[in-house]
Order: structure tokens, then C-alpha cells, then sequence
């Protein structure tokens, strides 16, 4: 008895414990039932929770092994070695448990946590302990003690009762203080986090934006601006609001959930009283400043320009992470605030030769008018980020037509590249921007300038099935069997992709139908590799060699046995494929490979065409033999009735 009652206590203690603390995971984890079996159920409740291809979904049991969890994990996923199952600790940490002490069930190889479904006993626990140790059975299997149920139950009610009344008591104080400190509000809001107040000054919002921005847990300090004030000195009488909504003509405290009272139409001053802030100390005129940029108040940035000699000076300084309000105001495409800052003598080239530079951003973002503006006052046309990339070159990668064409007509250099000779027009060819490649090419864009890749404007088009742009290529003069570093022609890509258009116009201007890689695969070859059964017949029709070998002893035939692919194995025999030809290291034939991998139809087509039924492998293996060994009691009939030996 003495023992059930000193076990009720500590149990309901570190209950207690648990409500006050909690688990404090770095992302959301979910109690589940069971785990997902197999990849169908985890895509299910991956998708459930939100997960994505950054965050991937993983389910282990916690560390006290005692209840299975789901939860989106800061990596796509990891690995795990043999004899190891997974458990998640109470810091967000991946924690191993030994499994070969598992009576079955443990993970005998090198695995995934994407593919952890294929070891459920590592996702089964109950009461401590993973339901596969031998230990574990036999705690489950233990016989109750002696003490008689009836008692027990008494006995176990009596102390739950109590400490559950003991714990009541105890949270009545912990409540009241949690109650005086949120009453605090203003004077002791130490529990606001630094990362959560950008510094000590106040923030000005419209009340539009105030909804989305402002923390719903804190409370904070309203100062209604007028027409008039000194802003940067203003404690500004609230009066113009409604009295029902906001009574008192003094700056007003609100708790977060008072947020809906708050008028719409007003621009407000929020400001968080820090800890061992003054009552009367004043707010920071430049922080207002910035945030005006960034949320576009024209109005207002004059009046502060006008009232506040820190901020005629902030409009040319720089922030704590190197951007200029100018900058914040091309970001946010603010027409009127950058009209309005360049003409109250912002620095219009401030920030060059950095990463953050107003008038690449502006042309990075599409804000037109923005780029006239800038240019109308001098802005440097051709200056880029430390990368080198241009605001040409920015404009093209987005896809920014009217700005491409700004640029150009202010004399834009069309074939300045960014670090590692990438050029505009190669960007665009890339991404299959069709105008803006005619925009650079009518401007001078050389067809033939390429990055340290080799990989030309030309052969991206064709890797993009982009062919319009491939055929204006060619027709300025692009090298049709210019090769990239592994030796990848255009037409390669355009086989390997199966873009068959590309694949044809390439051939009407002369590619080399049998130009191979450095490894010596050839586009035929790549085409079989990825089952481009219609790009296979143009390049035979054209005057592929169907028996080429690559480096590796590979030829195409192989490559459609050792895959299965019936219909292309059927093109590449009409078409000339020798079905005898040496097609793989260790003399592995083509009918060595379909009866290996349990391909009857391509087994009877090799044969139809001549194949050698009893050739030997240089292990001295055969057709039959390796049949015999994949247990295809079909094709092993088949080849002895065709005359097959051992």
C-alpha cells in the first residue's frame, strides 16, 4: 500500500511538472495513433500537417517511448544507419535507440527517415519500451501483484482526488501572478522578446497594415498623429478618435485582443514601452523614417523631412543590415515615395557596388515606373552587385519585358555578364523568356558567348524545349555542335529531354546526329535511356548508328533490353540494331539482359531477330542459366523450346 500511494505522488507530481513546462519543440508535434505503413498513408498525412519538400514529415515515438509523434522536420530528411530506430527528445533533437537487441524487425541496413515505414517495429512502444525487446514482453506479461483490485482502486481514487486537489491550490497563486504582470503592460513588459521589437523607437502602421503586423500578446502604446505636429516630438492628443472606441485624451494602452476597435482610416503610432524605458523619453525620429519607406506614407515622409533635422540626414544613411530608405522604397514599388525622396536629395547611386543597390532592386521587382524614374536622375545603367549581375541581367532572369526594353533604350551593355560569363541573353534562353530574347538579340546579343560551363544560350533553349528561341538562335548564326564541358551537344539535350521539335530543327541545320559525350554516349543512346520512343525513330530516320557503344561497352539495344522498354527495342531491331552485337562489359548480351530482368515479349522479339540463344557471358553464364536463376519458368520453356543449353 505504502508503495502505491508513494507512486500515485510522484506520478501526479511530474503530471503537474508536464502542465506548467511542457514539451518545448522547435516546430509543432502531433500525438498520433500509429505511424504511416506504407508511402501512400505518409504522402496522406504529410500533406496533412503541412509538410513540404524543406520540411519533411517523420513519425518516431518520444523519448520516454511512450506515445508516437508526427511533425514536420527542419531538413527534407535523414539518414539512419543499420540497427538503429529513431526517437524524438523533448528539444526537437533526433535521439538513436540500439535496436539489434530487437527480437525481429530492426533495421538491417542503412535507411531513410522517408522510408522508416518499412521498419514498423521501430514505430510500435507501449508503456516505455519498443514492443520488439524480449524485456518488454515480459514487462507487459507480468503478473499483478497481490494487493486485492477492489483495494487498490479505493486506495488509488483517495490520491488522485487529493493531489488533484493539491495541484488546484498550488495554481491559484501561480494565476494571480501571471494576471498582475500582463496588468503591468507598459512599465514591465520584459517577457517581449529583443527579435520581436526592432529597436527601441516606436513603429509607425496605417491601420490597414495594423492588423497583419502588430503582435496579438502584447500590449502596446497608441499616440494618434495629426496634421501639424512635431512628429518627432509629438505626444500627440488622441482626440479625433471616437470616444466610445478610445476614451481619454492621453496615450492610450490596448491589449492585443482590443485591436478590432481600432479606426481604419488613421495612420497610428505604436510603440512598445520597453523595461527601463522613461515615461517621457522620445521616439526615434529616423526609425519612423525608415518604416514610412517601407510602407509608402508620401504624406507623412514630408512632414517628418520638413519637422525633423535627423531625418533630412537618414534619407541618404544606411540601416543595420546596409539598406537605404531609398532602397526599401524601390523594394515596395512606393512611386510617390521615391519621387518625393529624390527630390529631397536622396542618393540616387547609394548603395552601388553592394547587394543592395535601389535601382537593381527596382528592376529586379518590375516596378517600371520606378526605372524611370531613377534613370531620369542619373541612376548608373550597367552597375551590379557584387556577383557582377546587372540590372540587365537581373530584369531578364525575371522575366521583365518593359524594363529589358528601358534598359536597352538607355544604352544597357546587352553582353555584360555576371560572375562566371553568364550573359543576359543566356539567362533568358534558360528560363524560355521568347520576347525578351528577341529585345536582346535585335540590341547586339552575342549567340555564341557562354559561361565557364561551355553550356550555350543555345543548348539551354534546347534543354528547355524552348524552340522558337532555338530556331532565332540559329537563324543569328549560334553554333549548332557547340559542346559543353562533358562534351553535351544541343542536340544530346534535346534527345535526353525528349523535345522532338527541337530534336528536328537541329537536324535541318546540320547537328551531327552521332556527336557523342566524353563517355561516348550519343543522342540515341541518352534517347533510349529515357524511353523518347518517337525521339528514338527521327534519329534512326536520320542516320543514328544503332550498334554505338559507349564507353562502358553500352549500346543502345542494352540499354532497352536491360529497361524493358518493348516498343523502342522493337524500333532499334527494324532499324538495323544488331541483336548479337557486344553490348555490355562481361559479355552480357541483349537477350542476356531481357531474361535476366523477366521480359518475355522483348525475350521472343531478340529471338525472331536471330538471337545467339546459347552466347556466354565471360562468367560463363547464359541466357538459360540466368533465367533458371530469376525463376521465369516461362522464359525458361521459351528458350528450351528454341534449342537453349546450359
Amino acid at each position: 500500500m505504502d508503495y502505491l500511494q508513494l507512486h500515485l505522488m510522484i506520478y501526479s507530481t511530474i503530471l503537474f511538472l508536464e502542465c506548467l513546462c511542457g514539451e518545448q519543440h522547435h516546430f509543432r508535434v502531433f500525438n498520433t495513433a500509429v505511424c504511416p505503413r506504407n508511402q501512400s498513408e505518409l504522402n496522406k498525412r504529410s500533406a496533412a500537417i503541412n509538410c513540404n519538400n524543406t520540411n519533411g514529415y517523420m513519425c518516431f515515438p518520444n523519448e520516454h517511448l511512450t506515445q508516437l509523434q508526427e511533425f514536420c522536420y527542419n531538413l527534407p530528411r535523414i539518414g539512419i544507419s543499420k540497427n538503429l530506430c529513431i526517437v524524438l527528445n523533448n528539444k526537437s533533437r533526433i535521439d538513436y535507440h540500439e535496436c539489434h537487441t530487437f527480437s525481429e524487425g530492426c533495421p538491417d541496413k542503412f535507411y531513410f527517415s522517408n522510408t522508416a515505414y518499412k521498419y514498423p517495429n521501430c514505430a510500435m512502444v507501449k508503456d516505455g519500451c519498443f514492443l520488439a525487446e524480449p524485456s518488454c514482453t515480459k514487462q507487459l506479461l507480468k503478473p499483478p501483484n497481490s494487493i486485492p483490485t477492489k483495494q487498490v482502486d479505493n486506495y488509488a481514487w483517495i490520491w488522485i482526488v487529493t493531489t488533484l486537489g493539491a495541484i488546484c491550490i498550488s495554481c491559484i497563486p501561480v494565476c494571480l501572478w501571471f494576471i498582475y504582470h500582463r496588468s503591468k503592460g507598459t512599465t514591465e513588459n520584459g517577457s517581449i522578446l529583443t527579435e520581436e521589437i526592432p529597436g527601441a523607437g516606436p513603429l509607425l502602421l496605417t491601420g490597414d497594415g495594423l492588423k497583419q503586423r502588430l503582435p496579438q500578446e502584447h500590449d502596446v502604446h497608441l499616440e494618434h498623429t495629426l496634421p501639424g505636429e512635431h512628429l518627432c516630438e509629438a505626444t500627440a492628443e488622441n482626440g479625433s478618435l471616437l470616444t466610445e472606441e478610445i476614451t481619454g485624451t492621453g496615450p492610450s494602452l490596448l491589449n492585443g485582443d482590443d485591436i478590432e476597435l481600432l479606426p481604419q482610416e488613421h495612420d497610428l503610432l505604436l510603440e512598445h514601452t520597453l523595461p527601463g524605458e522613461a515615461d517621457g523619453e522620445k521616439p526615434s525620429c529616423v526609425h519612423n523614417f525608415y518604416i514610412a519607406c517601407q510602407e509608402g506614407m508620401t504624406s507623412l515622409i514630408e512632414d517628418l523631412i520638413k519637422d525633423c533635422q535627423n531625418c533630412r540626414v537618414s534619407k541618404n544613411s544606411l540601416n543595420t543590415d546596409g539598406t537605404s530608405p531609398l532602397y526599401i522604397a524601390c523594394q515596395e514599388g512606393h512611386n510617390e515615395t521615391v519621387q518625393v525622396l529624390l527630390e529631397n536629395g536622396a542618393d540616387v547611386h547609394l548603395g552601388e557596388n553592394s547587394e543592395y543597390i535601389p535601382f537593381y532592386v527596382a528592376c529586379q521587382e518590375g516596378h517600371d515606373e520606378i526605372v524611370k524614374l531613377m534613370l531620369a536622375k542619373g541612376a548608373n545603367i550597367n552597375s551590379g552587385k557584387t556577383d557582377g549581375a546587372s540590372p540587365l541581367f537581373i530584369a531578364c532572369q525575371q522575366g521583365h519585358a518593359s524594363i529589358v526594353q528601358l534598359l536597352l533604350n538607355n544604352g544597357a551593355a546587352v553582353n555584360l555578364s555576371r560572375e562566371g560569363s553568364f550573359t543576359p541573353l543566356y539567362i533568358a534562353c534558360q528560363h524560355g523568356f521568347e520576347k525578351i530574347v528577341q529585345l536582346l538579340l535585335s540590341a547586339g546579343a552575342d549567340v555564341n558567348i557562354y559561361p565557364n560551363t561551355k553550356m550555350s544560350p543555345l543548348f539551354k533553349a534546347c534543354g528547355g524545349g524552348f524552340e522558337k528561341i532555338a530556331k532565332m538562335l540559329l537563324e543569328r548564326g549560334a553554333d549548332v555542335n557547340f559542346c559543353e564541358n562533358s562534351g553535351g551537344s544541343p542536340l544530346f539535350i534535346a534527345c535526353q529531354n525528349g523535345h522532338d521539335i527541337c530534336v528536328q530543327l537541329l537536324l535541318s541545320k546540320g547537328a551531327n546526329v552521332n556527336l557523342c559525350k566524353r563517355d561516348e554516349a550519343g543522342p540515341l543512346f541518352v534517347a533510349c535511356q529515357n524511353r523518347h520512343k518517337s525521339t528514338v525513330q527521327i534519329l534512326l530516320q536520320n542516320g543514328a548508328n544503332a550498334n554505338a557503344l559507349t564507353d562502358t561497352k553500352l549500346n543502345s539495344l542494352v540499354a532497352s533490353c536491360a529497361k524493358g522498354v518493348d516498343d523502342i527495342v522493337k524500333i532499334l531491331l527494324e532499324g538495323g540494331a544488331d541483336a548479337n552485337a557486344p553490348g555490355a562489359l562481361f559479355g552480357y548480351s541483349p537477350l542476356w539482359f531481357a531474361c535476366n530482368n523477366n521480359y518475355y515479349s522483348i525475350v521472343e522479339m531478340l529471338l525472331r531477330h536471330d538471337a545467339d540463344i546459347n552466347q556466354r557471358a565471360e562468367d560463363g553464364s547464359t541466357p538459360l542459366s540466368t533465367a533458371i536463376d530469376s525463376g521465369n519458368a516461362k522464359i525458361v520453356n521459351l528458350l528450351k523450346r528454341n534449342g537453349a543449353k546450359m
